[in-house]
């Protein structure tokens, strides 16, 4: 017989007799077909004790007759009141909707019981669809390029007369995949990013005593590994003047302090630095999780910005993951053109918005789809004015 149950709070996570065990979750997104490090227990977890204030859990999951777990939804119910849509009760991934972003989400279901983990889930939903407005699902994989569970739970909903909407999701996640050798991946990267790198990599070595490391317990405490990656971060967005997000984002450094140290515990940190000297002059921080590399921030010293450390301090980066057989650098959100100057591919990412089958459910999407007629039509307006302005002639100018 299926159960299906769902977690209310933080203290059914914790304890040997807990309705849902860490070890369970474990086993569960390895049955899974989608994985990522922002669906591990630690990064959910985390997130929550961070940012779940003031906000409703809804972590649905689903046991078989064995009371093996074979699906689960992380989901919680935060109310929406922005000014710019109808207030309303929106369901959606635990991890968003806060100043870190995930990515790569979905619902886990194991993959031989996929259908009926789903079902109920979905059913969960359906019968409970007074409790929510929409489902808002971010952060998914395209669905022409990885088949999430997720989208299947939205065909659930559909048939249970749940309206789904599909919207692409930017920016896009590059990604680089890894050959089996670092000669062979350098060699396909364009003629002068090899130049620098070489250069690069020879003058310090030659010059300024450059060396590269990783971060493990033996370089001393964790805090002050993060803090010498902050200021370099610090330093990185001051000669660009935005946002420090460690310094300005509600929750940030709470965060990744806690996240870090629990990633550190699995093996799963990369604290990446390039030294000059005894100096720290540019650092990393990635994540290892299976065979991927995932950047999730960086930072350098602007003062040796003509050395290119951060891109000597990259391809060591790359280097070594592929030495340790990694097959994925993640370079996660963001069209930012050097990405592609590492070969890096474009990944496709979507959205979904179920709406509650009620009355509101119904304006909601009816409201969103005005506000989405109006910022076309708006567009259009703009675009017909400024075709209509007369280019401006400039004669030569002569002087008597």
């Amino acid at each position: 017989m299926i159960n299906v149950y769902r977690i209310s709070n933080l203290a059914d996570l914790k304890g040997p007799s807990a309705p849902l065990r860490e070890e369970e979750w474990e086993d569960l997104l390895r049955r899974a077909r989608n994985k990522s490090i922002f669906l591990t227990w630690e990064w959910l977890v985390t997130w929550w004790e961070t940012y779940g204030e003031n906000n409703e859990l809804w972590w649905i999951n689903v046991k078989d007759e064995n009371r093996k777990l074979i699906g689960s939804a992380p989901f919680y119910l935060r109310k929406q009141s922005n000014g710019l849509i109808l207030p309303h009760r929106e369901l959606r991934f635990i991890g968003t909707g806060a100043p870190v972003s995930p990515e790569h989400l979905d619902v886990l279901a194991d993959h031989e019981k996929s259908a009926e983990a789903l079902e109920a889930i979905g059913h969960y939903l359906a019968d409970r669809y007074k409790d929510w407005d929409v489902l808002l699902l971010t952060d998914l994989t395209g669905r022409d390029v990885s088949p999430a569970a997720a989208f299947k739970l939205a065909d659930i909903l559909s048939i249970q007369s749940t309206s789904v909407q599909t919207e692409d999701q930017l920016p896009s996640a590059p990604y680089i995949p890894l050959p089996d050798t670092w000669e062979n991946y350098f060699k396909s990267l364009g003629k002068w990013l090899r130049r620098t790198v070489v250069r690069q990599r020879n003058k310090q070595t030659r010059e300024l005593e450059m060396s590269f490391y990783v971060w493990s317990s033996k370089d001393g405490g964790l805090d002050a590994a993060f803090d010498r990656f902050e200021k370099l971060y610090a330093l990185r967005k001051e000669s660009v003047q935005v946002e420090n997000k460690f310094e300005e984002s509600h929750g940030y450094r709470k965060f990744h302090r806690l996240l870090a140290s629990r990633f550190a515990e699995r093996g799963w940190l990369n604290l990446a630095f390039l030294k000059i000297g005894d100096r720290e002059v540019a650092c990393e921080y990635t994540f290892k999780y299976l065979e991927t590399l995932y950047s999730y921030q960086c930072g350098f010293d602007p003062a040796f910005g003509k050395n290119n450390v951060f891109k000597v301090l990259r391809s060591y980066v790359i280097e070594d993951a592929v030495r340790q057989g990694m097959k994925e650098f993640d370079l996660l959100r963001g069209e930012e053109p050097y990405k592609y100057d590492w070969k890096a591919l474009p990944r496709k990412k979507q959205m979904l918005r179920c709406f509650s089958p009620t009355f509101y459910g119904g304006a909601l999407r009816n409201m969103l789809n005005l506000k989405r007629a109006g910022k076309r039509i708006l567009t259009k307006v703009i675009s017909r004015q400024m075709n209509k302005r007369k280019p401006v002639e400039v004669g030569d100018v002569h002087e008597d």
